[in-house]
């Protein structure tokens, strides 16, 4: 049986990288090698809405890790569904 391209392996590549501008940019793809991975940014003001109310770094980096799925979720219909290399939730 042959690896159907209309489901390719898209996976977390990596730890979620905070930045110190203020954001997580987490990287998505078929595996470490992945030539072209797509890259989700997760931004402080996004998780504030997400829970209503001001969050903290530790908060972010908690929801980040507890959203996981969700995140992924987004993550595959931009890049599958949009065709989008790069999205900011903001």
């Amino acid at each position: 049986m042959q690896p159907s391209n209309e489901n390719p392996t898209f996976e977390q590549i990596g730890k979620p990288q905070w930045d110190p501008s203020g954001v997580f940019r987490i990287r998505y793809g078929s595996g470490l090698n992945d030539p072209m991975p797509f890259v989700l940014t997760v931004t402080l003001p996004y998780v504030a809405r997400e829970l209503g109310r001001s969050v903290s770094f530790a908060e972010i980096s908690k929801y980040v890790e507890q959203n996981a799925e969700k995140l992924k979720a987004t993550a595959r219909f931009a890049k599958i569904g949009r065709g989008f290399t790069t999205h900011t939730l903001e």
